[in-house]
C-alpha cells in the first residue's frame, strides 16, 4: 500500500511553519505547490486518512475518512482515535499504533463502530517523525471491508453452491460418489467409539430392464429406488447414488452386525417389491456388500473397498444377496491385484500365445477355419486358459491392449495359412468392452490393410450379452463391420436374451449353439428341440449354425442330420498351437494331392 507519500504531505505542512527563514521564495513556492498537489491527492483518495497526535486524537482527515466515520471534517478535529475503534478491539489497536515508533509501520484488521453497526476496516499506520520522541505523530491510512466481505460471501455462496452440484447427483439428489465418501470420512472422525457401517448395493440385470423400457422410465426407477432407501434408514444415516445403478448407505451408530443384517433384509424387501406405472410393470432386487467400521478396518477408503469386494462378491454368488466383508475376501483382493499386475506383465513380456481349435465343415467334411483361444503362458503356474483372466482384462482395461494384439497375431498367422489354403478363416472373440468404444471397425481396417488378409477371412464373434451393450449404438457398429466385408458370429446363442426376435434384426452370418444345448443330445429330447429349432429358424434367416461342444459321434451324427453346418470341439479337434495346426495343414495338402494323383492314374488306367 503507497501510504508513505501521503504521511509525507502532512510533513510539509509542519516545516513550512517551522523554518520558513531558511527557505527561498522559489522554494517555497515550489512546496507550496507541492503541498497542494499531495492534499488534492489526499482528498480524492479512494481511502479514509488520518493524522493522529502523540495522544491518537485527531488531526487531520480526509473527506474520505470523515464520511467513513459519519462525521463532518471538522467535527472530528482532536476526537480521540480509538473511540471510533469496536471496544473489544481497542486495546489492540492502540498497542498497534504506539508499536510503530518502533517497527516504523503496521497493519491492523479492526471493526469500527458507527451508529450501532459494525463496519470492517483494515489499517496501515505509519509514524511521521519517528526521530523526536517528544513530537511524534501518526497517519492511518484506512480501506473499508465491506464490500470485500460482501464480495467473500457471496463468494463463499457460491462455492457453497458450487460444492453442493459436485457433491450430489442430479437425478436422485442424493450425495454421490465425492459426496458419499466425505460423509464416510466424517462419520467414521465424528465417531471413533461408534460403529458405522457402509452398505453398497448394485440393482441386479437393471440394464434389462432399463434398455426396452427407456431412459426415462429407468430415471423414474432410479428415484424410486432412491426414495425406498431413504425410507428404509434414519434422519442420522446417509444414502448416496454412487453411479448408474449402485447405492451406498451409510450407517452410524449401530449397535453391532446383527443390527446392520436386519437393516440390510429390511432395504432388500423394500426393493424387491413391485415398481409399477401406467406403462410398465417390474420388479428388481439388488447385491448388497456390507463392511463395517471398526471391526474390518479404521481406513474410510478401505472401508469402500471393502464393501465394494463384497456387493461383488454377492453379484457372482448369484445375485439378491446381501454379503459381509470377510477376511478371504481380503485374501481374493490381494490375489487379483497380484494377478492384474502379472497380466500387464503378461502383455510387455509377450507371455500370451494363439491357440487354434479346428471347425468342420460338414458340406465338405473338411476343415474349414479356425477359432482363435487366448492361453497365457505363465511362467510359475504354466499355460492358464482366459476363463481364469479374461474377466480382469476387461475391467483394468486391458483388453484393448491385449484385443489389438490378438486381431494383429492372428491376421499374421492367418496370411501364412492362406498362402497354401486360401479358404481358411479365423474366428476371432471380441468383447463387449471393445465394441462399445467404437473404433473397432478402423482398428480393423487398418490391421487388415496392414497383413494383406482380406475382409472375408476373419469372423468375429460376440456374445449375446455383448450385443446388449448399447444395443443401438453396438447394431451400428455392426453394420459397419458387415459393411466392410467381415464376417460376424454370436457365440453361445440360446443362453442370452436375444433370441430369435433379436436374431432377424443382427447382420450376423453364424450363429453358435451353445455347448450347453448340445452336450447330452440326442438322448435329452428338451436340448435336442432346441438344438432342431436354432437351426431351422437360422437357415430360414439365411444364418449358419455352427455346434460347439461336439465331444461324440452320436452328437455329431445327430447335428449333421440336423442339416448343422459347421462342428466345433473336442471330437473335431482340440485347441493346438500354430506350429500344430501347420503341420495338419500340410498333411491335409500331401493328402489332397495324393488323392488327385491317384486319381488321374485312375483315369488314365
Amino acid at each position: 500500500m503507497k501510504l508513505r507519500h501521503f504521511a509525507d504531505s502532512f510533513s510539509l505542512s509542519r516545516i513550512l511553519r517551522s523554518k520558513p527563514a531558511l527557505l527561498k521564495t522559489r522554494e517555497l513556492d515550489q512546496l507550496r505547490a507541492e503541498n497542494a498537489r499531495y492534499k488534492a491527492l489526499l482528498d480524492a483518495a479512494p481511502i479514509g486518512h488520518f493524522t493522529l497526535d502523540c495522544e491518537y486524537r485527531i488531526i487531520e482527515v480526509n473527506p474520505v475518512g470523515a464520511m467513513l466515520l459519519r462525521c463532518a471534517t471538522k467535527d472530528l478535529t482532536l476526537t480521540p482515535f480509538i473511540s471510533k475503534i469496536r471496544s473489544d478491539d481497542r486495546i489492540h489497536v492502540s498497542d498497534s499504533i504506539s508499536g510503530t515508533t518502533v517497527t516504523g509501520d503496521c497493519t491492523v484488521s479492526t471493526s469500527l463502530k458507527i451508529q450501532n453497526r459494525e463496519v470492517p476496516v483494515m489499517l496501515h499506520v505509519t509514524t511521521v517523525n519517528p526521530s523526536n520522541n517528544k513530537d511524534y505523530r501518526f497517519h492511518v491510512a484506512m480501506l473499508d471491508l465491506s464490500e470485500h466481505h460482501a464480495t467473500q460471501n457471496n463468494l463463499r455462496i457460491a462455492r457453497d453452491g458450487l460444492q453442493h452440484v459436485a457433491n450430489h447427483d442430479p437425478l436422485t439428489r442424493l450425495p454421490n460418489r465425492c459426496g458419499l465418501i466425505e460423509q464416510l470420512q466424517s462419520a467414521v472422525t465424528a465417531s471413533p467409539n461408534e460403529k458405522v457401517a457402509l452398505l453398497l448395493l448394485d440393482l441386479d440385470q437393471f440394464k434389462q430392464v432399463n434398455d426396452p423400457l427407456g431412459h426415462q422410465i429407468g430415471d423414474q426407477l432410479l428415484r424410486e429406488v432412491a426414495s425406498r432407501l431413504l425410507s428404509t434408514v434414519s434422519e442420522a444415516d446417509t444414502v448416496g447414488r454412487l453411479g448408474g445403478d449402485e447405492f451406498a448407505i451409510i450407517l452410524k451408530g449401530i449397535s453391532g452386525v446383527a443390527e446392520v443384517a436386519r437393516i440390510a433384509e429390511k432395504v432388500s424387501k423394500t426393493l424387491e417389491k413391485r415398481y409399477f406405472s401406467a406403462t410398465y410393470d417390474v420388479h428388481l432386487s439388488a447385491s448388497i456388500g456390507i463392511s463395517v467400521y471398526p471391526d474390518h478396518t479404521d481406513n474410510s477408503k478401505k472401508l469402500l473397498s471393502y464393501a465394494d469386494a463384497a456387493m461383488n462378491d454377492a453379484k457372482h454368488r448369484g445375485r439378491n444377496l446381501i454379503q459381509f466383508y470377510t477376511s478371504a475376501l481380503n485374501t481374493r483382493l490381494t490375489q487379483r491385484f497380484e494377478l492384474e499386475r502379472d497380466l500387464r506383465i503378461a502383455l510387455s513380456e509377450s507371455q500370451f500365445e494363439l491357440y487354434y481349435q479346428p471347425q468342420l465343415d460338414l458340406r465338405t467334411n473338411s476343415v474349414s477355419g479356425y477359432e482363435v483361444l487366448l492361453r497365457w503362458n505363465h511362467p510359475q503356474d504354466g499355460v492358464i486358459g482366459p476363463d481364469s483372466f479374461i474377466g480382469i482384462i476387461e475391467d483394468t482395461g486391458l483388453i484393448d491392449p491385449v484385443g489389438e494384439w490378438i486381431l494383429e497375431e492372428a491376421c499374421r498367422k492367418l496370411i501364412q495359412l492362406r498362402r497354401t489354403n486360401n479358404n481358411i478363416k479365423f474366428s476371432i472373440n471380441v468383447s463387449a468392452k471393445q465394441l462399445v468404444k467404437g473404433d473397432l471397425k478402423d482398428k480393423i481396417s487398418a490391421i487388415l490393410e496392414n497383413t494383406g488378409v482380406p475382409a472375408n477371412a476373419i469372423e468375429l464373434e460376440l456374445t449375446e450379452s455383448a450385443l446388449l451393450e448399447n444395443a443401438d449404438h453396438s447394431l451400428k457398429i455392426l453394420q459397419d463391420l458387415r459393411d466392410a466385408g467381415v464376417d460376424l458370429a454370436i457365440d453361445d446363442f440360446g443362453t442370452g436374451y436375444s433370441s430369435f426376435s433379436r436374431l432377424q434384426q443382427l447382420p450376423v452370418t453364424r450363429v453358435k449353439i451353445d455347448r450347453s444345448f448340445v452336450h447330452d443330445v440326442p438322448g435329452n429330447v428338451n436340448n435336442a428341440t432346441i438344438a432342431k429349432a436354432i437351426i431351422a429358424v437360422a437357415h430360414d434367416l439365411g444364418i449358419e449354425v455352427v455346434a460347439e461342444g461336439v465331444e461324440t459321434p452320436q452328437q455329431a451324427s445327430f447335428l449333421s442330420d440336423a442339416t448343422c453346418d459347421v462342428l466345433q470341439g473336442y471330437h473335431v479337434g482340440r485347441p493346438c498351437t500354430f506350429a500344430q495346426i501347420c503341420i495338419s495343414e500340410a498333411m491335409t495338402n500331401s493328402a489332397n494331392q495324393l488323392t488327385g494323383q491317384l486319381s488321374d492314374q485312375t483315369v488314365v488306367a
